[in-house]
């Protein structure tokens, strides 16, 4: 009797130890599926507002009628240099998604002679969601494509742009090396609880960012001084704070890329974008009762109406400082991008004894256009503050030069888009 009771209570906890194992698994497919469904919805959002770059009432026929779609990359493929175009392709692959019909995707790079990394960024995240997406309703979808002659552009498509992401088999692929370059990349969680002792992603990721910047440094024999990383930290938590909060979607991604095959010659490729309101619509939410609007912002559309679009000229203010779309904000507050943008050309200048050689430098949201170079006046006034008027004289109450300030006509980021391509040298030497 003993006996029997002993191998009840044996298998009693046999049958339970079983019952909780297929629990824990019962829960860990659900809480993947669940993810997965996430993924997936964060992914058709990323499509509808990449769907949103060029305002087409319509696909053409010839288009819908196809079973795979090809897009041809033009010879210069940059959002610095040719953003109509990239905004276009964007939008004509993420329109895709509307069409049942479309069950491939053809990248053909063969005619591309120079790129930037944003918008090989974007080619390779729409093609990614498109990808995901129709692949999660069920569609056998295949991207593929072809490279261009450049080997340096090959790798940066093979380390960080649309092979990459979808792993996909372009012709000649294979024989491209890119064990010589350093990739960072990381993007947001759109429904992130914040920390209140600091602990969320983005300050994670922005020390991330510090390691690698400092590892691209390394490649030219620098490294960050303690108040280099300080800076940089803080402007890097800055910028994605601000990608958060103010594109209401808190979807945000961050990339920096650095091609050190050729040592003697050392460039670095950063993109900062975020998906949702632009800096125009930030500030037209608040025009009613901002007071920033009332004061700084009336005056400046008023002095220069009718020479540019208005969401220009209120984009050319948000770089102003003290000129913020957040009202919580300090005096310093309209700034972060520029910082940003300040510091890494501080960097450039410091390691590249060249002084032909400059940085390239854009922002845009919107229809609008930014570009800073090295003949760019920055200047602070007799009360410290710092102001960009983007024009050669230097003032705001000049109008904005339109080679700084460009409006693109039909086209649009869904957001704000940061890039910076900067040349650093192995001989250089970068100051504290």
């Amino acid at each position: 009797m003993k006996n029997n009771k002993m191998l009840d209570r044996y298998y009693w906890r046999v049958r339970t130890h079983k019952l909780l194992k297929r629990l824990l698994k019962k829960r860990k497919r659900k809480k993947r599926r669940l993810s997965d469904t996430r993924f997936i919805l964060s992914r058709e959002v990323h499509l509808d507002y990449f769907a949103q770059t060029v305002f087409l009432p319509r696909l053409t026929d010839k288009i819908r009628k196809k079973s795979c779609l090809e897009v041809k990359i033009p010879s210069v493929f940059s959002i610095y240099d040719n953003p109509k175009k990239v905004l276009s392709i964007i939008a004509t692959i993420s329109r895709m998604n509307e069409r049942k019909s479309i069950k491939s995707l053809y990248i053909d790079h063969s005619k591309c002679r120079s790129n930037g990394l944003g918008a090989e960024i974007l080619l390779a995240s729409a093609a990614s969601c498109l990808d995901k997406v129709k692949s999660a309703k069920g569609t056998r979808f295949d991207v593929r494509g072809t490279y261009p002659d450049d080997e340096a552009i090959s790798r940066m498509i093979n380390s960080i742009g649309i092979v990459k992401e979808v792993n996909g088999r372009p012709r000649g692929l294979e024989n491209i090396p890119n064990d010589k370059t350093l990739v960072f990349r990381k993007e947001s969680i759109p429904k992130e609880v914040i920390d209140p002792s600091g602990g969320d992603k983005k300050n994670s990721v922005a020390r991330s960012f510090i390691e690698y910047f400092d590892r691209c440094l390394d490649k030219a024999d620098r490294r960050l001084s303690k108040t280099g990383k300080q800076r940089l930290n803080e402007y890097t938590g800055e910028i994605l704070d601000n990608a958060g909060r103010h594109s209401k979607t808190n979807m945000w991604h961050i990339y920096l890329y650095l091609d050190y095959t050729n040592d003697e010659t050392l460039n670095v490729h950063i993109v900062v974008y975020s998906l949702g309101n632009t800096i125009y619509e930030n500030f037209l939410e608040k025009k009613d009762v901002d007071e920033v609007w009332k004061t700084q912002l009336a005056k400046y559309l008023e002095l220069h109406k009718g020479k540019l679009p208005e969401s220009d000229l209120v984009t050319v203010m948000s770089m102003q400082q003290s000129v913020t779309s957040n009202r919580d904000s300090d005096k310093s507050g309209g700034l972060g991008t520029v910082k940003f943008i300040q510091f890494f050309d501080e960097v450039s200048k410091e390691c590249n004894i060249n002084s032909s050689c400059h940085p390239k430098m854009t922002i845009i949201s919107g229809e609008t256009q930014l570009k800073f170079d090295a003949s760019m006046i920055m200047k602070e006034n007799d009360k410290g503050v710092l102001t960009i008027p983007f024009n050669q004289s230097g003032e705001l109450t000049e109008e904005p030069d339109k080679r700084y300030v460009t409006n693109l006509g039909g086209h649009c980021f869904p957001g704000v888009l940061v890039e910076i391509n900067f040349p650093i040298r192995v001989d250089s030497e970068l100051m504290s």
